[in-house]
């Protein structure tokens, strides 16, 4: 057979929230749960692209995306897991720690360093 890499990008975190949504709820948190390990791994950041496999970030930026979040959401409102809470006031803790500036948010460069981007798309 081939080699053949687990890759994940961030953009793929609203996948648990659209679960919820078609309302397969015990299999949005059980991939929402693979997201989660990244979110903490990385401080609340998710790395544009991940490596399931090797735990590894080719590409290590996170330009503040919303998708994680919104699924956090979404299985809150379907199950009202008070630990999604806690996940959600974490995410706020975080994003206000590391991607706050004098004039709003910026982008954060790489996830490993914290190095923050000069904007926010």
């Amino acid at each position: 057979g081939r080699e053949e890499k687990r890759l994940v990008n961030s953009l793929q975190a609203f996948w648990s929230g659209l679960q919820v949504l078609t309302g397969d709820i015990d299999t949005a948190i059980k991939s929402f749960g693979r997201f989660n390990c990244i979110f903490q791994r990385y401080n609340g950041c998710i790395p544009e692209l991940f490596y399931l496999d090797t735990a590894s970030s080719p590409a290590t930026g996170y330009p503040l995306r919303p998708e994680f979040i919104e699924s956090v959401y979404y299985l809150y409102q379907a199950t009202g897991h008070e630990g999604l809470l806690d996940i959600a006031e974490t995410a706020v803790k975080y994003l206000d720690s590391y991607a706050r500036t004098s004039c709003g948010f910026a982008a954060v460069e790489n996830v490993m360093t914290g190095r923050l981007e000069d904007k926010m798309d």
